[in-house]
Parts: structure tokens; C-alpha cells; sequence
């Protein structure tokens, strides 16, 4: 399904649905500034070094049952359909397969390893999605007051934060934006995963968007590309102020492991020809602390290295006892 870009990363814009009646008649339907938090974001991200694929999933919930409209900005026009039905569950399922784990040090020096884990919540459906292009906020703005007369909901004059967002994405050439119009309630829920496919050189995953929530969340990348772009981190060192793909302090990235297309027919039916015979692994960086985002994460990819980063639980060459005695011998 072609329609005319991150977890995740969605402005909104609240239009509540009173608890009591939330069928009642439109007209009651009012403009509210309903509570909405992003408890977290959850992405699978594959990349071919020419394209990407970003399946986005989300858990949101609300003060009272509102309806959200959800903005992800994109850099080229993307494709958009939802993801196969178990796309998280079986990149749950992979990096189990492969072990992979994050590594930390206690306060009082002991080494260890944690697995590697990703929650989901029961999840919804229902998404009522569109494609625009924008080159004037101004246009956004009437865009989205038309948008909301149509659902017969109130509209606003202005959308002064969300106007700034916009502008700043415009200004960067990222000017393809997808809505998404979605129902919530107080219970937190998995918002069906959505997958976008666009050309782009770099790995892209917007950030700033985020912004619009406040407060603090989530996120996890599941990384599946030609390159391990991170050297597995310790949490004394993703702890310390040090970036992850550009994230803040509080990220961490995990150990990697080199995968085939045919393990990804859950995820990605076509992996094989995406891939087109080149190596891919798998890597998870995960993030949390507050969506205070100054730039989003676009990365290139030939940083990145062609080779697994595994745990050895044993013997001199053990990933974790190298970097333990890195800090030993190099204190903050």
C-alpha cells in the first residue's frame, strides 16, 4: 500500500472522548489537553545501505480515552503498510536465539551480563493513516484544521510547538510526514507496528518529535544492517555521558551477532532479496530518560564494522574482562 518517516517519535495532537460517553455525539467531542505519554518505543531497523526499512511500534497511553493524531517525519517519500503480524515477537525470539546481552559493572567492581529483553504490551489496531508533504508549516497547519473538520472534531488557530517542530524539520529537507489516527485509553497499549520503507544512505530514526510528550520514556532499537555500528557498552560507560548513536547518557548497546535472511521471514518475507547476498547482523541499543531530543539519530553506516561483537564468558579474550580492566586501569 503506497501512501502520499521512528519510535518512537510521533508529535500529537490530543482530542479527548469523554470516559462516560465516548460514543456519544460528535458535537460533545471538545479540544483537551488530555495527558498523553509515550511509556516507550520500540523499532526494528534494517537497512541495506541504499534503504531502509523502519517497523515502528509504540506504548502509549492516556488520562482519560482521547483520540492522537501522531506525525514521524520522513527524508524521501516512504512506502507504508503494516508489519507482519509477529515482526517484535520474532525479533524477541532472534535475539534470544543469539544471545545477545548487555554488559555491566558494579559499584564494587563485579562483572556481569544481563540478557537481552523486549516487553510488549497487549496490543491495538486501527490506524487511519496519510501522507503529506510539507514545505510551509503554515500549510501543515491547515492541513491538519481540514484533517480534524472532516472527523468533525474542533481545531485550533494555531499549533505554535508543533509548528516549530515542523519548521525545523522542513528547514533539514525532511519534509514527508505521515499521520497516524489512533484511539487510547488510561491502560497502556502496544500500537499495531507500522512498517515505512525509503531510500536513504544513512540510518535515520527521528528523535526530536518526541519532545512534544515530555517527561520520561523508552527506547529500543533492534538493529539489522551490513555493519555492527556500536561496540557493545558497558552501563559504567553509557552511564557516564557518552553517546550511543547520538542518544544521551542512560543508552547502551548490546553485544551483536551475524544473522541470515532466512531467519528474518518473520520479520522480513523478502529479506533475501533486500539484502542481495550481503552479510547482516544483529544488534540492540536501547535508551531511557527524558525526551529532551536536540538532534535525531542519522548515521553512517560506513562507521559501522563488518564483524560480530560476541561475549566470551572465559579466557583472555572475554569482551567484558577487556573492558573491566579498561576502567580499572583507566578511571573516570
Amino acid at each position: 500500500m503506497k501512501i502520499t518517516p521512528l519510535f518512537a517519535a510521533f508529535l500529537i495532537l490530543a482530542v479527548a472522548l469523554p470516559l462516560s460517553n465516548a460514543g456519544a455525539d460528535m458535537g460533545q467531542i471538545h479540544a483537551s489537553n488530555v495527558r498523553v505519554s509515550e511509556e516507550s518505543q520500540k523499532a526494528i531497523i534494517l537497512h541495506n545501505m541504499e534503504e531502509e526499512i523502519l517497523i515502528l511500534g509504540t506504548d502509549l497511553k492516556a488520562q482519560s480515552n482521547t483520540g492522537i493524531i501522531r506525525f514521524i517525519p520522513f527524508p524521501t517519500e516512504p512506502l507504508v503498510s503494516l508489519a507482519p503480524e509477529r515482526a517484535f515477537d520474532a525479533a524477541s525470539e532472534l535475539m534470544k536465539k543469539h544471545e545477545l546481552k548487555f554488559l555491566f559493572v558494579s559499584k564494587g567492581g563485579g562483572s556481569g551480563t544481563k540478557g537481552v529483553e523486549l516487553k510488549l504490551n497487549t496490543k491495538i489496531g486501527a490506524h487511519d493513516m496519510t501522507v503529506i508533504q510539507v514545505t510551509d508549516p503554515v500549510h501543515f497547519r491547515e492541513w491538519v484544521n481540514a484533517y480534524f473538520q472532516k472527523k468533525g472534531l474542533p481545531v485550533k488557530k494555531v499549533y505554535p510547538e508543533i509548528e516549530a517542530i515542523v519548521r525545523d524539520y522542513v528547514k533539514r529537507d525532511i519534509s514527508y510526514f505521515v499521520l497516524d489516527y489512533v484511539e487510547l485509553s488510561p491502560e497502556t497499549k502496544f500500537i499495531e507496528p507500522v512498517m515505512y520503507r525509503f531510500r536513504s544512505s544513512q540510518l535515520y530514526y527521528p528523535l526530536k518529535t518526541s519532545n512534544t510528550f515530555g517527561g520520561k520514556g523508552g527506547i529500543d532499537l533492534i538493529l539489522i544492517i551490513p555493519r555492527t555500528l556500536c561496540t557493545p557498552s558497558l552501563d559504567a560507560y553509557s552511564h557516564s555521558g557518552e553517546a550511543v548513536l547520538g542518544l544521551p547518557a542512560y543508552s547502551e548497546a548490546s553485544t551483536s551477532a551475524r544473522i541470515n535472511p532466512a531467519e528474518l521471514k518473520e520479520i522480513l518475507p523478502e529479506a533475501d532479496d533486500f539484502f542481495n547476498g550481503q552479510k547482516i547482523y544483529l544488534q540492540m541499543v536501547s535508551y531511557y530518560g527524558k525526551y529532551e531530543f536536540q538532534i535525531d539519530i542519522v548515521y553512517d553506516l560506513s562507521k559501522g564494522k563488518d564483524k560480530a561483537y560476541g561475549y566470551q564468558p572465559e579466557g583472555p579474550e572475554s569482551l567484558l574482562d577487556e573492558w573491566v580492566n579498561s576502567l580499572e586501569n583507566n578511571p573516570k
